[in-house]
């Protein structure tokens, strides 16, 4: 029900209205090397820092599924939720979805967006042995959108606080 007070031009979406979603699948073991042959894989969140992928030592010659350049990185198994956005076109294997933003969506605000549904993917989340969620998980849940500018303006002024927090932590 308060869906109904938004903000003029903002509308409820689904993931899959935003994102070009991709669902991440492991490529065979005897593929995966040490020697950059290939292209970069990513499992899971190992590699994520507090917003760039960083690199991976781990290539595949035989890739199964890719994460596009400037796609957000979501982590589907354990700790499900965690995001982070990568800067080149990697394979992603089974712990990782790629939400790639559809036109006139700004990267870094679905990123900001993206990093509120952690507890909601946790929460939703099943398995016995570790938790995960699943494509149909992702591809329905709700993403709050506003016009374009609007989100422009938010995430200005999210880098803008998150620039003080870095400048205090620096200080300390």
């Amino acid at each position: 029900s308060h869906y109904e007070n938004l903000p003029d031009g903002w509308c409820v979406c689904s993931f899959k209205d935003v994102f070009n979603i991709t669902m991440g699948s492991s490529p065979e073991g005897v593929t995966l090397n040490y020697e950059n042959d290939g292209i970069e894989f990513h499992q899971g969140k190992i590699n994520f820092t507090d917003k760039y992928l960083a690199s991976s030592n781990i290539c595949t010659n035989v890739p199964t599924k890719f994460g596009a350049a400037f796609s957000i990185l979501l982590c589907v198994r354990a700790p499900v939720g965690v995001v982070n956005i990568t800067e080149r076109t990697i394979c992603i294997g089974r712990g990782l979805c790629a939400l790639l933003p559809k036109q006139n969506i700004d990267l870094m605000y679905a990123f900001y967006a993206m990093q509120t549904y952690q507890n909601i993917f946790e929460a939703k989340a099943t398995g016995t042995t570790f938790k995960a969620i699943n494509g149909g998980t992702i591809r329905d849940e709700i993403f709050l959108l506003p016009p374009y500018l609007e989100q422009i303006r938010i995430r200005e002024k999210l880098d803008e606080i998150w620039s003080r927090i870095d400048s205090i932590s620096a200080e300390l």
